[in-house]
This record gives structure tokens, sequence and C-alpha cells, in this order.
């Protein structure tokens, strides 16, 4: 299947002269794109976030993805520190550890109909400090206002899923 009437090898194939145009145009089309992608992110972007260039992100964006996390982390945190995290953080919003002789007794309090679990269900369940959207905002003077409500509910739910 040639254009060619008569003479052999006078013109290339229509075939094969489509697909070295179509390559051709695939490279200068993504050669404009990434030159394009370059000048407008340093000039939109980088002045936002310090001066830094399209490249130097790219570099940065691959060492987070080659990171060695045992090379990084040289102390891990132990349930301790997640105790003491979550004991601070109870007294900077002004909540009291439950101990387990409170957690005991608002477990006996329960009628029989409410104890679906054990004890050690229960406490774990309750999990001994109640950080609740409504204690957040009792602690920010937030109660009142409905939109804060909505928005911090929202970002507890996304935290709680990471």
């Amino acid at each position: 299947m040639s254009r060619s009437k008569g003479r052999r090898g006078a013109r290339m194939p229509v075939c094969l002269t489509c697909l070295i145009s179509c390559v051709v145009s695939l490279v200068v089309l993504v050669v404009v794109v990434i030159i394009a992608a370059n000048v407008a992110f340093n000039k939109y972007v980088s002045p936002k976030i310090g001066y830094v260039t399209l490249s130097e992100c790219n570099k940065l964006v691959r060492g987070l993805f080659r990171s060695n996390r045992d090379k990084i982390v040289t102390d891990e945190y132990d349930p301790k520190d997640l105790d003491d995290f979550y004991k601070a953080l109870n007294a900077m919003l002004f909540q009291k550890d439950k101990s387990t002789e409170e957690l005991r007794a608002e477990y006996d309090a329960l009628p029989e109909s409410e104890k679906t679990m054990s004890f050690a269900e229960y406490c774990a369940s309750t999990h001994k400090y109640r950080i609740t959207v409504d204690t957040l905002l009792n602690a920010t003077g937030l109660k009142d206002k409905p939109v804060t409500r909505w928005v911090l509910w929202a970002s507890m739910l996304v935290l709680s899923m990471a």
C-alpha cells in the first residue's frame, strides 16, 4: 500500500508516514506542555511558596517517596507516649482524666439492659478520654455558633479516619 504508481520505493508508505507524523506531534506536544507548566508554575505558584521552582519541587517529592523510615525515625513512640499526649490535651481542654475506679462506678451505674459489653470493652469504648465536639466547643467558647460546630465535627471525622 503505497502512494507510488508504478515505481517501487519512490515514496514512503502511508502508514509509516502517519506513524512518524504522530510520534513527532506527540513529542512536540509533550515538550510544549512541560515548558508551559514550568513557566506557569514559576510565575504563579513559586512566589507564593517561597520562590521554589518546579524542578526543586520535583526533587522534594522524589525525596519524599524515596525516604527510608528506619533512617528517619530513631525513637518511636509507645502507648505511654500516646496516653501522655491525651492527658496533656485533656488538661489544655480542662477535662479530667477518668480513673479506672470512676469508669467502674459509671459501668456499675448502668442499667442491666444497657450492659451489653464487659467492663474492659466499656473502658475501651469510652477511651478514658472523652474529647467530643461539645467539649471542644465549650473549651473554645464557640458553643452557640452552628457553623463552627459542623466545621469542627467534620474536621474531627477526618482526623479520626487518618
